[in-house]
């Protein structure tokens, strides 16, 4: 855990500077003071305590403050991006699947017991047409929609599974 870096400013302006005469008292052309041998005047982790000794700053450097500060900025980039990537990715796949899925909606609902009296109702009809106990399930599904082929297929095996029709190979 840091502390924040103003707590550590609060520090360096409440603290006293040593009592080094030459460390900043040179002016500049306009008259304000600088400080020629910076880390002379404040070294670079003690400044002075009310006796004139130095003192360690309790905490972080701020060179340290700094890494941690940089490093938790880069991990936050490195997050925005992963969450970017996955974001763009989700929208692509809505992009795609939202017409698909607003045909389904469109759709009527998946009823198997209507879809198996469908079945045995042209089953009916095409043998009653051909005078053939078997029908093709080709024929069963001529003029049927694409997605309602499998369906139909599926009310099948339901009539299977429950003795109404048999299915073979080459029939229905």
């Amino acid at each position: 855990h840091f502390d924040s870096p103003l707590d550590n400013a609060a520090a360096i302006f409440d603290a006293e500077l040593p009592p080094d005469e030459d460390a900043c008292d040179d002016h500049d052309d306009e008259g304000n003071v600088t400080c020629a041998h910076f880390d002379s005047a404040f070294g670079p982790d003690h400044h002075g305590d009310d006796d004139g000794g130095d003192r360690k700053i309790a905490g972080p450097s701020f060179e340290e403050l700094c890494r941690a500060h940089i490093t938790a900025f880069a991990d936050g980039a490195k997050k925005y991006a992963a969450e970017t990537q996955l974001t763009k990715r989700v929208h692509d796949w809505q992009r795609r699947l939202g017409p698909i899925l607003a045909m389904e909606e469109e759709r009527g609902v998946f009823d198997i017991h209507e879809y198996g009296e469908r079945v045995l109702e042209r089953v009916k009809n095409t043998t009653q047409a051909t005078f053939q106990e078997k029908v093709h399930f080709e024929n069963v599904t001529r003029d049927v929609a694409p997605y309602e082929v499998s369906r139909y297929f599926l009310a099948s095996l339901m009539l299977t599974n429950q003795g109404a029709v048999e299915l073979s190979q080459d029939g229905l």
